[in-house]
């Protein structure tokens, strides 16, 4: 691999990137307890929280006209105690999204920084192979015969696919700058776009099909001639992003029979038995603190998936799905803090291109939903 950077150690990163990641916790942990505590003292009604929705709407809307005796005084009450909670969600659901994104690039840049030592298959395989031990507390705690598929051959397929996802997008990080990766990376949104409307044959409205275009335009500009990404990193980065995107079409259709836990465990487990030939091809025993480097990868992508999952049940979907962006913000930060990387004007455009029409497709669905 080459020399992709100055020559920090995995553990001056570790602490680096801890040292930032709690700071941004107590600051948005401080918001949040405000907020709640604004929230706590508004009255609730009766003494059972909220109202259900067409409840709320109908209390308030004899509040407005004035009419309506005894509980419907109260709407006012009523009203701001349901939106102080829909507040509250929000909010969590933004602090998270914050967090997962900072995960998620956090574990992106460790193995950048890895793959001077170790292989990206070597790390890829490791990655997959700790993930269900991470996880193993929430499978416990929902039971074995949540692993059992309906059909297995769905889940086998998909780990392979994913496994090609995966193994791409950890070699690109080892050869290309960590914001230009992380900005074509959000092509496979697009990429799954298109996927909806040729493979599942779902309706895509118009605003997906200009957001895609649009992002593709971004894409071009990344990959023109002449630049560091026009380059074998490049084509890995839209192989694994169009490989991701089936991925992801096809989680889609399991989500239907089969749980959430199960269906991440059996593609990490999977995944790491179909990504060890690969590892072995290019082995090279980890030394302790290289292991450490791992178990940190490993751990982060966990807690990224776990709270951007979170996220996403705390909060609107429309609220918190344009905050993914903020992984290309956090890929610059992490390049020119770790590695002395900077994009350069059409680095920016095309990043912005692609990551803001990711966002804006995230945001439109949210709201439909």
């Amino acid at each position: 691999m080459q020399d992709t950077g100055s020559a920090h150690t995995p553990l001056v990163f570790v602490v680096w990137f801890e040292y930032y990641f709690w700071n941004i916790v107590s600051l948005f942990g401080t918001f949040g307890n405000y907020a709640s505590a604004y929230a706590s003292t508004q009255p609730r009604h009766g003494g059972r929280g909220r109202l259900p929705p067409r409840r709320v709407d109908r209390v308030a809307e004899c509040g407005t006209r004035g009419a309506g005796p005894g509980p419907f005084r109260v709407s006012a009450r009523v009203a701001d105690v349901t939106l102080a909670a829909d507040t509250r969600g929000n909010l969590r659901g933004i602090v998270l999204m914050i967090l997962a994104t900072a995960c998620l690039t956090g574990m992106h840049g460790l193995v950048r920084h890895a793959s001077r030592d170790l292989h990206p298959f070597e790390i890829a395989f490791f990655r997959n192979l700790l993930v269900p031990l991470y996880l193993l507390p929430w499978l416990i705690r929902a039971g074995w015969s949540s692993l059992r598929p309906r059909r297995f051959a769905p889940h086998a397929s998909r780990a392979a696919i994913g496994v090609i996802a995966l193994l791409s997008w950890f070699y690109a990080l080892s050869l290309l700058p960590l914001a230009e990766a992380t900005a074509l990376n959000f092509s496979s949104t697009l990429f799954a776009t298109v996927g909806a409307a040729v493979i599942l044959r779902e309706e895509v409205r118009r605003y997906r099909w200009i957001a895609a275009v649009v992002g593709f335009a971004g894409v071009v500009i990344i990959l023109q001639p002449g630049r560091e990404a026009a380059s074998l990193g490049g084509i890995l980065v839209i192989l694994s992003s169009i490989f991701w995107a089936g991925s992801l079409l096809m989680a889609k259709s399991l989500t239907r029979h089969d749980s959430t836990l199960g269906i991440v465990v059996l593609m990490a487990a999977m995944s790491a038995g179909m990504s060890l030939p690969a590892a072995v091809l290019v082995w090279s025993t980890p030394s302790l603190s290289q292991f450490g480097t791992l178990m940190v990868i490993a751990l982060l992508g966990t807690l990224g998936y776990l709270f951007y999952t979170q996220a996403l049940r705390e909060a609107e979907a429309g609220v918190v799905f344009p905050l993914d962006f903020l992984r290309l913000l956090w890929a610059v930060l992490f390049g020119y803090l770790v590695f002395g990387e900077l994009l350069d004007l059409s680095g920016w455009i095309g990043a912005i291109l692609i990551a803001g029409s990711a966002a804006y497709i995230g945001y439109r669905e949210g709201r439909t939903r």
